[in-house]
């Protein structure tokens, strides 16, 4: 099974907003299986969500650019579980396990869930690289150099120009104990000094 989906023939579903339930933690799924999992359990009165990276991919048989989305934490799966639900998370066969903190499931910070819809909304998890050409204006920065997001959803995080694609950069940003590739404009972040 591929982790990919064409977005166009998901109706947007695989790409909308955090519920605003709080309560959230993390659990692994199987690689690839996000999407699967995350609908199981919704499926059993649970909230479940996964932020997605978007790609550009040109497809050969409908002969256009189309647009495709993988997890961004391939593996891992966001859920606030229900006292109310019909089965337990860990009970739903799509879970394999909670990340867990000292003695219990580890709980995720609601600023945390929300900055990272928030910065889905706003399109900051999009690979530029195939895309529709686009007009603004473009700033140079050199790879491997470290500058400040001053705007969007991602304002005041530092990171590493991992590749600049026209008006995008790509940065990397430490989120959740690892370096996730965040798309701002070019114009959007300035050089740390």
């Amino acid at each position: 099974m591929t982790n990919w989906r064409d977005i166009d023939a998901t109706e947007g579903k695989i790409t909308g907003p955090a519920p605003e339930c709080g309560n959230w933690h993390v659990c692994t799924v199987d690689s690839g299986g996000e999407i699967s999992a995350a609908s199981t359990l919704r499926r059993y009165g649970h909230q479940a969500w996964h932020p997605v990276m978007i790609r550009w991919n040109l497809d050969m048989h409908k002969k256009r650019r189309v647009k495709i989305a993988r997890a961004l934490f391939p593996g891992y799966l966001f859920v606030s579980p229900s006292a109310h639900a019909e089965r337990g998370v860990t009970d739903s066969g799509v879970v394999v396990k909670f990340i867990h903190g000292r003695a219990e499931a580890a709980k995720i910070s609601d600023r945390i869930i929300a900055r990272l819809s928030i910065a889905q909304e706003a399109g900051q998890f999009i690979d530029w690289r195939n895309a529709p050409p686009r007009v603004s204006q473009i700033v140079q920065h050199k790879i491997g150099s470290e500058v400040k997001v001053e705007a969007g959803p991602f304002v005041d995080f530092t990171g590493i120009v991992e590749k600049q694609a026209g008006d995008r950069i790509i940065v990397l940003v430490q989120m959740l104990g690892r370096a996730v590739p965040v798309s701002v404009g070019s114009a959007e972040a300035r050089r740390v000094a």
